[in-house]
């Protein structure tokens, strides 16, 4: 892909496998192309957002990333991840869409409560998911700010 806007990238957070290929080539399709990288479930997301804290240094501290949440996942959910994100002092500033099959009306209120930025369903059709994500790249990587890392070293440590 490339070239990226302003050193951005979409993190997935995707254990499904099939779900992910589809998300990766949905993303070919779209003219503001963005980096993709991925964890599989919620332990991985908090590891990989800790290494971005300014004393780890390198080119994740530079700028946080978007992030498309998947709910069900294996070891740690989304719910549980995402409370623990948005509570805490540094990360919570990262930019987190809830990213789900889930059509469950608690889900959505859920995770509204526990900070989500927004929760999107993944569509059934793939046309529908590229012009989906389309519209998400071009809002949060063309029109909206994203924040930076700039707290002191030591809230960044869980």
């Amino acid at each position: 892909m490339g070239p990226y806007p302003k050193g951005e990238f979409v993190l997935i957070v995707e254990d499904d496998d099939d779900d992910y290929f589809l998300i990766q080539k949905a993303f070919q399709q779209i003219p503001l192309r963005a980096e993709l990288r991925r964890v599989k479930n919620g332990e991985e997301l908090e590891v990989f957002l800790y290494s971005c804290c300014p004393e780890s240094g390198g080119e994740k501290a530079r700028k946080l990333p978007l992030v498309l949440l998947d709910l069900n996942m294996p070891r740690k959910d989304g719910r549980q991840t995402l409370g623990e994100i948005k509570s805490h002092p540094v990360l919570r500033k990262v930019p987190i869409v809830v990213f789900t099959s889930s059509r469950d009306e608690e889900d959505v209120n859920t995770a509204y409560e526990l900070g989500a930025n927004s929760f999107l369903q993944k569509p059934d059709s793939f046309k529908a998911l590229v012009e989906l994500l389309d519209m998400l790249t071009r809002y949060w990587m063309g029109t909206a700010r994203l924040p930076s890392l700039s707290e002191p070293r030591a809230a960044c440590h869980g």
